[in-house]
C-alpha cells in the first residue's frame, strides 16, 4: 500500500510543499515533474522512510492528519505552471 497527498496543494519558489505519505513499504521514491507541451522533471528523492498510517472515516470533509513524510523544495527556477508528484 502507498498514498500520499501534498498539502497544502501549491508553493510560491523558494518555499516548501509538504508531501504526506502513508505505505507498508518502509520507504518510497519521489518524482516532481512539471508537465505542458514538454514534461520536464525538476526534483527526485529515493529510500525515503515512511510508516503507515490509518485513514480517518471523515478524511473526505478533515484531511488524513498524517505527518510529512518530506518537505519538498520549490526551486526559485520553477516556472508557473501544473507539477505532478509521483511516487513509487
Amino acid at each position: 500500500m502507498l498514498e500520499a497527498y501534498c498539502f497544502p496543494r501549491s508553493a510560491l519558489p523558494g518555499e516548501s510543499l509538504p508531501l504526506h505519505v502513508s505505505t507498508d513499504a518502509g520507504t518510497f521514491d519521489v518524482e516532481v515533474a512539471r508537465e505542458g507541451a514538454e514534461r520536464t522533471v525538476v526534483w527526485r528523492a529515493t529510500g525515503i522512510a515512511a510508516d503507515a498510517h490509518a485513514t480517518p472515516s471523515n478524511a473526505a470533509e478533515s484531511g488524513c492528519g498524517w505527518p510529512a513524510a518530506l518537505e519538498i523544495p520549490v526551486g526559485e527556477d520553477w516556472r508557473s505552471g501544473y507539477y505532478a508528484v509521483t511516487i513509487t
